[in-house]
């Protein structure tokens, strides 16, 4: 008995036909770049899938740049040698290769987990895809931090974010304020905030930290005395 097939993945609109021949236990997929046969045991193994990726709300992401590839290409990698598709170097038309098929996924995947600015984004993979944001100057900075209201958690994140991009880093940061590195990470993305009374008192040590830069980068350097 030999079964008709049409596979869909996410980034591929018009799915990939194949044919099920249960009688010799293969399973023949029509790519692009030529017919590939598979085990049928296997590829029953494979659709009972060892994870699950929900659809983002907007739907599958389907176009990528170069660098979106590069710094997703280790997820997707994996995720097809999770599903026992690691058919790694197979041209799938167009000059897209394989683990490309896998990019939706991987990309739904780094973003649940925060995306460039969320702990994803702190991936060593990742890291050197991401484009470093424009520095936030100390003044604007200053400002920020001052002028916040911080009678709700909410605004939290906005005021440990100014002082991260004017340029105090998280290791500095924890150290100054007797916090974990983890915890700073934290406030910046939302997911946490300390009580009110404590806010009040990490604003007045940031505030000072801030006053400290400035006044460093008021003072002239040794080359312009001369």
């Amino acid at each position: 008995m030999i079964s008709h097939f049409r596979f869909m993945f996410p980034n591929l609109e018009d799915g990939v036909d194949g044919q099920a021949d249960y009688g010799r236990d293969v399973l023949t997929l029509d790519l692009p770049g030529g017919s590939l046969d598979f085990s049928l045991s296997h590829v029953r193994r494979v659709l009972d899938k060892p994870y699950h990726v929900d659809e983002p709300e907007g739907g599958w992401k389907r176009e990528f740049t170069g660098a979106e590839k590069a710094k997703l290409r280790p997820i997707a990698e994996t995720l097809a040698m999770l599903d026992g598709n690691a058919f790694f170097g197979t041209d799938l038309g167009n000059g897209r290769e394989w683990y490309e098929s896998y990019l939706p996924v991987a990309h739904a995947v780094y973003e649940s987990n925060g995306g460039d600015g969320g702990w994803a984004g702190a991936a060593s993979f990742a890291r050197p895809h991401i484009p470093k944001p424009p520095r936030l100057s100390t003044d604007d900075a200053l400002r920020i931090v001052r002028d916040a209201d911080l009678s709700t958690g909410g605004t939290w994140s906005r005021v440990v974010d100014a002082a991260m991009s004017a340029g105090i880093g998280a290791k500095a940061l924890a150290a100054e304020l007797g916090a974990a590195a983890a915890t700073v990470h934290r406030w910046r993305e939302g997911h946490t905030a300390p009580g009110p009374s404590a806010r009040q008192e990490i604003r007045l040590k940031l505030l000072a930290l801030l006053r400290e830069m400035a006044e460093r980068e008021a003072q002239p350097r040794t080359e312009d005395c001369r």
